[in-house]
């Protein structure tokens, strides 16, 4: 099969193929574009195999950029083979490097999208510190000239709206894979007149623990982004009380939202929520009912960390953080325009 060439003058965000579920990074990719003058392309494969990988290879073959941009980091194996321009790398957390079924995987995940794509790079962007931080503990070569944070965004489609009055005191839960830790929530609350609204596919280990500890709750999954801005105007607190985050988006949706947000006490949800959210020790069930009960009997609490939450959403406005992305991209387009001047006067450039 002959894949046809495409040159752009602009550059080129490279997205995964859309899983089913994930929709975070397409969400950035889409809202950059909305204010920046960029291309975006999705790979014709998911990365789950060496199949799949090959075939998003031969595709980013075909493309010539003077700036290409990675936003996935399961795409990170991709830098490498992008053809002659400057190449911008997103990591928004390193998970997806410490997903391994035995030494030997892990090795190989880490020099693929980790090591040779951070020496291929020439920015590499982080959305918080602690990624930034973690990565460097990782990878220790990569020079400090080709490192730059930029946090995430909300989505300007969020817009507080008033509850729907109901009896039942609703905590939203956004996310059920193993980190954001769904059990400690639901162990929290066991006993309590709450109602959960999860958000995400549920195992049924997770099933039979709601159904053990006799909690009330309704679950979506594959939701509309509509569907997700219901759920937040319709609960009284969210519930984030998670181990690990590259970024930690909800709690800054509930920030928006207007809604008290409990948090787990990490390094990443110190700098992105700051005083915006109760930060409870997410391995300990007695803080985190602690702090649902807290939300449920205190007003002034409530009201104090909405207050907080509308001030420090102002740092994540959709507005500020494409003006840092279009910023970013009209100084690598002017470092491609260099290279390219420089690279045909070597006879290097083709």
């Amino acid at each position: 099969m002959v894949m046809i060439q495409k040159k752009y003058n602009r550059p080129v965000i490279i997205l995964r193929k859309k899983a089913e579920g994930v929709n975070s990074i397409e969400e950035l990719a889409w809202r950059i574009k909305s204010d920046c003058d960029v291309k975006v392309v999705c790979c014709p494969q998911h990365s789950v195999s060496v199949k799949g990988m090959l075939a998003n290879i031969r595709f980013i073959r075909t493309i010539r950029a003077p700036v290409y941009h990675v936003l996935a980091p399961s795409e990170a194996y991709l830098l490498p083979f992008c053809r002659k321009g400057r190449k911008i790398l997103t990591y928004h957390d390193l998970g997806t490097l410490y997903q391994g079924r035995n030494w030997l995987y892990s090795f190989l995940r880490m020099l693929l999208l980790a090591v040779i794509p951070g020496f291929f790079a020439d920015k590499i962007i982080f959305v918080s510190r602690q990624t930034k931080n973690e990565y460097i503990r990782r990878i220790r070569y990569i020079s400090p000239r080709k490192i730059k944070i930029i946090y995430n965004a909300y989505d300007k489609r969020l817009v507080p709206e008033a509850k729907v009055e109901n009896n039942v005191f609703t905590i939203l839960v956004i996310g059920t894979d193993e980190r954001k830790n769904l059990s400690g929530t639901i162990k929290a609350v066991k006993g309590l007149n709450v109602k959960l609204h999860i958000i995400g596919k549920l195992t049924k280990i997770q099933e039979d623990l709601l159904k053990i500890n006799k909690i009330a709750y309704e679950n979506a999954y594959d939701v509309s982004f509509e569907e997700i801005v219901h759920a937040y105007n319709n609960c009284d607190i969210v519930s984030f009380p998670t181990r690990y985050e590259g970024f930690g988006l909800p709690v800054i949706e509930a920030n928006v939202m207007r809604k008290p947000v409990i948090a787990g006490d990490i390094d990443v949800m110190r700098e992105v929520a700051q005083n915006a959210a109760l930060l409870v020790n997410p391995d300990s069930i007695n803080d985190i009912r602690k702090a649902v009960i807290q939300l449920m009997e205190d007003t002034d609490i409530q009201k104090m960390l909405i207050r907080n939450g509308r001030k420090n959403a102002e740092r994540f406005s959709p507005e500020r953080i494409t003006e840092k992305y279009n910023q970013l991209y009209k100084e690598e387009m002017k470092n491609s325009q260099t290279r390219m001047v420089v690279c045909k006067h070597d006879n290097c450039y083709r």
